[in-house]
């Protein structure tokens, strides 16, 4: 069949296939049949060789312990099918979101690729009196070393002259560093901004630096189209989803016609069986397993097996599935409900033609929409390698 001829799912079909694989976990064929006896079925299972029953019991058993583990897996299957589905929606989404912010804003990715980050103005406090502090002390200082440079330099046999320019250099800039140094301890104290001149300065430059990278990627934008339709349509963004949405309908699809081919057989086998037994027993499955059991180590009648599983305390306390309750039976029990399980399961591997043609069908689409899958990432991860090569151009620029 050829490629074109694989019709895309949409979104609306992947709910109404998540609707129909969730519903069939609780559909009725999973129960037990219910039956009723009259007084012939009754004289007839008297008359029934207890061999025939064990048979019987076997399969019975048997094809309930594969509808239980079929159950379990097709849940398994169903949440598994939905969490790979979800992962690739979320990879798309996650990846043309990357790609969006890369393609508008290139400037800022390569800034970010180099140093973490946008420039961020850095907090300042207005009250700190550190700085004015240290200029106070510093004004002071000088003045202090003038005066006694000054005081040296009259002694005889020094250098006057340098001595003395010293000193009332000292004495000059320490005289104007000191109002100022008090003054801006005055701002500092009221809180005033003026009080911060040089965290104030840097702050001014990193605004700065921050408008001219977000500047260059608005000049950018309007150079080229990055709307959301050109840059859907350059990455396949839209283009992504019918396959994953067809792969996983086809899937669960597929998951779906096996699995209801196998219950369907697995019930019928169910109900071939179980109707040889009293339907007020049937349902009770530890009870039919003690049973069984009984009659495997060689009790002689079905109603000496029955009452001896009646009067045991162990089959009470067992739970009402067949996969646990064999689990707190003998070994030997274990391998022959294993075995009869497995015989019943072998023979459910062929399918009818019918479900056979759908599974072939549904496998060729399945590949189908892989391969187009793989082929728009393929698309996607050339555009993300190309986008990538030029944000580390432009970010060789801030590592000088």
């Amino acid at each position: 069949m050829a490629d074109t001829e694989y019709k895309s799912n949409s979104y609306r079909d992947v709910q109404n296939i998540y609707q129909t694989v969730t519903k069939f976990e609780n559909d009725s064929e999973w129960l037990l049949p219910k039956y009723t006896w009259d007084g012939s079925q009754v004289s007839a299972f008297k008359k029934i060789p207890v061999d025939e029953l064990i048979d019987h019991l076997g399969a019975f058993l048997g094809a309930k312990y594969s509808m239980e583990q079929l159950s379990d897996s097709y849940s398994q299957s169903v949440n598994d099918g939905l969490n790979y589905y979800n992962d690739k929606i979320d990879q798309i989404n996650d990846k043309f979101k990357h790609f969006k912010y890369l393609k508008r804003h290139p400037n800022e990715a390569a800034y970010c690729e180099v140093n973490g980050k946008l420039p961020e103005k850095q907090p300042i406090d207005y009250s700190d009196t550190t700085v004015s502090h240290r200029g106070i002390k510093t004004a002071i200082i000088m003045i202090i070393s003038g005066i006694v440079l000054g005081t040296i330099s009259d002694r005889p046999g020094t250098p006057a002259e340098v001595l003395s320019m010293f000193a009332i250099l000292d004495i000059f800039l320490g005289t104007i560093l000191l109002p100022v140094a008090l003054l801006f301890s005055f701002f500092a104290k009221s809180g005033f901004h003026i009080s911060q001149p040089w965290a104030t300065r840097r702050n001014m430059k990193i605004a700065m630096d921050r408008k001219a990278i977000l500047d260059a990627d608005e000049k950018y934008r309007k150079e080229h189209d990055c709307s959301d339709e050109a840059l859907d349509k350059e990455f396949k963004y839209t283009a992504s989803f019918p396959a994953i949405y067809s792969t996983y309908v086809l899937k669960m699809q597929q998951l779906h016609s096996r699995t209801a081919s196998e219950l369907n057989k697995l019930a019928e086998t169910v109900q071939n069986n179980i109707i040889f037994f009293p339907p007020t027993i049937s349902s009770n499955i530890p009870h039919m397993i003690g049973i069984y059991m009984e009659l495997e180590t060689g009790v002689e009648t079905w109603y000496q097996a029955h009452n001896l599983v009646s009067r045991s305390e162990e089959f009470k306390k067992m739970t009402d599935t067949v996969t646990q309750a064999i689990e707190k039976s003998t070994d030997k029990i274990v391998t022959q409900i294993g075995r009869s399980a497995q015989d019943i399961t072998n023979k459910l591997s062929d399918v009818d033609d019918h479900v056979s043609a759908q599974l072939e069908h549904q496998t060729n689409a399945i590949n189908y929409w892989g391969r187009t899958q793989t082929s728009i990432a393929e698309v996607q991860t050339a555009v993300m390698v190309d986008t990538d090569y030029r944000i580390d151009q432009i970010a060789q620029h801030y590592r000088k």
